[in-house]
Formats: structure tokens, sequence, C-alpha cells
């Protein structure tokens, strides 16, 4: 069996979201400043859980099941939703209402879907925080070349 290292690029993608969402918010924000801590937490849980993986992968039992310092993988994981809580808290301040409830959605979905290792609702939340985090992408590229075709 090979390690699934999906969980670490993964997770850092996912860290930059978040971070980038904190850098939208005003400066000196409290939310912004929870944003960054808690992501830059829940990315420290997306990696222990890709070398969970790893471990697994090697033959053992998995590091979430095992005593002592293992343990702490489980409320370390829990950062990331909790960041995707405040990433849509963050939306709505900044006026994306839409995205922010899709956001708030797939925050409640993700822990059903990758705790009980729903496989059709883990694809279903992932397309909507795509949905959801792409249109601000996409919404600001257009805003830009609108800018510049204006000059």
């Amino acid at each position: 069996m090979q390690p699934d290292l999906g969980d670490v690029p993964v997770g850092a993608g996912r860290l930059v979201v978040v971070l980038a969402v904190g850098s939208w918010l005003p400066p000196g924000s409290r939310l912004a400043a929870a944003l960054v801590l808690v992501g830059m937490v829940g990315a420290c849980g997306n990696a222990a859980y890709g070398w969970d993986a790893i471990h697994v992968s090697l033959g053992d039992a998995p590091l979430v099941d095992q005593p002592g310092a293992a343990a702490l993988i489980k409320p370390i994981g829990l950062f990331f939703p909790l960041s995707l809580a405040l990433v849509a808290w963050a939306l709505a301040r900044l006026g994306h209402r839409w995205q922010a409830a899709l956001v708030l959605v797939a925050t409640l979905a993700w822990p059903v879907a990758h705790i009980g290792n729903v496989a059709t609702l883990a694809v279903l939340v992932n397309v909507a925080l795509v949905v959801a985090l792409g249109s601000l992408v996409w919404d600001r590229s257009t805003q830009r070349s609108a800018q510049r075709s204006s000059r």
C-alpha cells in the first residue's frame, strides 16, 4: 500500500485560502487574527493526518487510535473546520452572502463526511468549497480586468 500524502499539500492550499480571506479583512481585525491562528493550527492538523496515513500504510495502527501525544491529532484536526466557519463569518462581513452560506453548509458537513468517511458527501463538500471560494477569485479577476479596460 502506498502512503497517501494528499493531506499535506491540500492542507497547505487550504491555509493559503484561509490567509487570503483573512487579508481581505481590515488591518487589526480580531477576526483576521483568529483566521490566521486557527488556520495555522488547522494546517498542522492536516499535516498530522498526512503523517497518520503514512504510518498506517507502513502497517502500523492509526495514530489517532494510539495513546499519548498521538491523541492530539483529533483535536488539532478539528481546527480546519473551525477555520472554515471563520472564513464563512469573514465572507459574510465582507458582503459575500451566498458564498458565506455555502462555506458554512460545507463546514457543517465536513466533519460528517471526513470523520464518518462518507466519500460521496466529502466530494460534495469539496465541490461546494471550490464553487464558493473559486467564485471569489473569478469575481476579483473580472473586476481587475474591468478596471484595466476602463483606464
